[in-house]
């Protein structure tokens, strides 16, 4: 394969592993509920859904609405809330992945080493796919991994 076939295949199996991680969840029975905060996120993104459908205004919410919101716009591709919000932190991993593979990337581009894009693939599959907090934050209904990459985002365009 040529190098770019292969960072093209990393970028892609970097979206792919955190949420074939998620399919395996879910089918041993894990909703992605793990403490109250999940709970009122989900409240929150269905009255943030009822409102776009012509309802009652959401209200006031304690955390920032940010994740509810994109969970709320998710579940109109026909999947439930409580998943949407779990699809959300999934997807954020990811993101997060994608940009710290490109970061290292752009600061090794003049580098007199030519360094192998499987070593950064392999690295960011360890320390970030299978590291425990990020796995958990990914897998969880909590915006967590959600504020991550929008850090992330922010720091790489930055």
């Amino acid at each position: 394969m040529k190098r770019k076939e292969v960072n093209v295949l990393n970028s892609i199996l970097l979206f792919i592993i955190p949420i074939f991680i998620l399919i395996i969840l879910r089918l041993l029975g894990f909703d992605g509920m793990a403490g109250q905060d999940g709970y009122a996120y989900v409240d929150y993104a269905i009255n943030i859904r009822s409102w776009f459908d012509g309802g009652a205004h959401p209200g006031s919410f304690f955390w920032p609405p940010g994740f509810p919101l994109f969970g709320a716009l998710l579940s109109y591709f026909g999947i439930s809330i409580s998943l949407s919000l779990q699809l959300v932190s999934c997807l954020s991993l990811s993101g997060v992945l994608f940009y710290v593979r490109k970061f290292i990337n752009e600061q090794n581009e003049g580098e007199e080493v030519k360094h192998d894009d499987r070593i950064v693939f392999s690295y960011l599959l360890i320390f970030g796919v299978f590291a425990p907090y990020f796995l958990r934050a990914a897998m969880v209904t909590s915006s967590d991994m959600f504020a991550s990459f929008w850090v992330t985002f922010s720091a790489y365009y930055f």
